[in-house]
């Protein structure tokens, strides 16, 4: 005869099968989307639900405790898992360094293992028998320590939804639509757990089974989100030659300072760049540029001729970068330039190749023959900084030391 219990058995294992099988599928398109994250999230959810199974079936309070006990280290996973893939959504990749994750997951672990141990029984003060058909299930009774944990462990989900929210709300078409499928699957078990916590009859694991679903929605909507990134790599693409022509434009005119992205460009292709070093452990290199005597220019002659000086430096930066490389017109009289694939030592040579180069500009303007020098910032991705905002900074100080060391030169930071 089959029992209540037996079927709650068979949820929890055939869910940890399948979760096993949903890493698998994750694990083998992990070339076509980052799957790391969502890999560990459905392993920690086979861990979990595996537990629970054997936590329903084994028939004595010590047995039960043992699994119940058991069910942490794969609730830990899940949930860290899940944020480590909402900072990949956000395209925050950069913040996932070993150490970060290791710090933002102290808390969570050090609480897994009070639960595991509850110590001073004040994780769980006792256990009441509950007849279950022919079973007896032990229910537990959280103490302050276990309060304390759902409030740790419901913060890191909750941290989750929100970053992928905000990406949420900050894109827009496919993309959008992608993470609205994301944020609908991250949002779930949080309020499936709430209503379970809040239940008088309260059902052991069912936030285990509302995860499962959150994983195989993530997993849906990132394979569906295959063609979104080749199109929205084509997109990039074409901006960039739009960019170009712009850029070709603005020279031939007079008009507009020339670059090759905004400064939002900009940001996204250094998460991009981030994200790709992390992943195959080439460097990159940055180049803070900015023109000798630009205020001189301006005030010498006018604004327009600083405009001016400015268009013919960023056009010289784009004919003599290479194509892989993304120049981008950061602030007054400076320039950033990002070298995929270039480490400090090849960065120089090529900056000073620049330098050469923008040292045999004359600007031609109202009758005035006007020379151009710059000096040159130079810092490379993971030696000058863990993340992009620290190697940025590191390659204008070293800009900033060039130009007070008398300009036209380069500095690596």
């Amino acid at each position: 005869m089959v029992e209540i219990h037996h079927i709650y058995v068979m949820v929890f294992a055939v869910t940890s099968v399948l979760a096993l099988a949903v890493a698998w599928l994750a694990w083998r398109q992990r070339a076509e989307f980052k799957a790391v994250a969502l890999t560990a999230l459905m392993l920690g959810v086979a861990a979990w639900c595996g537990a629970e199974a054997f936590l329903w079936w084994a028939p004595t309070l010590a047995e039960q405790k043992f699994w119940l006990a058991m069910t942490y280290p794969g609730v830990l996973v899940t949930v860290m898992a899940l944020l480590v893939f909402a900072f990949d959504i956000a395209g925050m990749e950069e913040w996932l360094t070993p150490r970060r994750i290791a710090l933002v997951s102290l808390a969570p672990a050090v609480f897994c293992i009070i639960a595991m141990t509850n110590p001073g029984e004040l994780f769980y003060t006792s256990y009441v028998a509950v007849t279950i058909g022919h079973h007896v299930y032990y229910a537990a009774q959280g103490g302050p320590l276990f309060w304390a944990y759902l409030a740790v462990t419901y913060a890191v989900p909750v941290t989750a939804f929100i970053l992928i929210g905000r990406t949420y709300l900050r894109s827009s078409g496919a993309k959008r639509v992608q993470c609205g499928t994301v944020l609908a699957g991250s949002v779930l078990p949080f309020i499936v757990s709430v209503a379970n916590q809040l239940s008088p009859n309260q059902l052991e694991g069912l936030e285990a089974t509302a995860f499962f679903f959150t994983g195989s929605i993530f997993l849906l909507a990132l394979t569906r989100g295959r063609l979104l990134d080749a199109n929205e790599l084509l997109t990039g693409r074409l901006e960039e030659v739009n960019l170009l022509a712009d850029a070709m434009y603005g020279l031939a005119t007079g008009d507009t300072p020339a670059t090759a992205c905004s400064g939002a460009g900009m940001q996204e292709r250094l998460v991009r760049e981030v994200s790709r070093s992390q992943r195959t452990g080439l460097p990159f290199a940055l180049l803070a540029l900015g023109i000798d005597g630009f205020e001189r220019i301006r005030n010498s002659f006018s604004p327009a001729a600083g405009e001016a000086a400015l268009a013919l430096v960023g056009a010289g930066l784009l004919g003599g970068s290479r194509a892989i490389d993304v120049v981008c017109h950061r602030d007054g009289d400076e320039f950033l330039i990002v070298m995929p694939e270039a480490d400090a030592e090849n960065a120089y040579q090529r900056a000073e190749e620049l330098r050469t180069h923008i040292d045999g500009l004359s600007l031609q303007f109202e009758g005035h023959d006007i020379p151009i020098s710059a000096s040159i910032g130079v810092a490379a991705f993971p030696l000058h900084g863990d993340t992009s905002e620290e190697a940025v900074s590191a390659a204008v100080r070293a800009l900033v030391l060039a130009r007070q060391s008398g300009g036209d030169r380069t500095v690596i930071a």
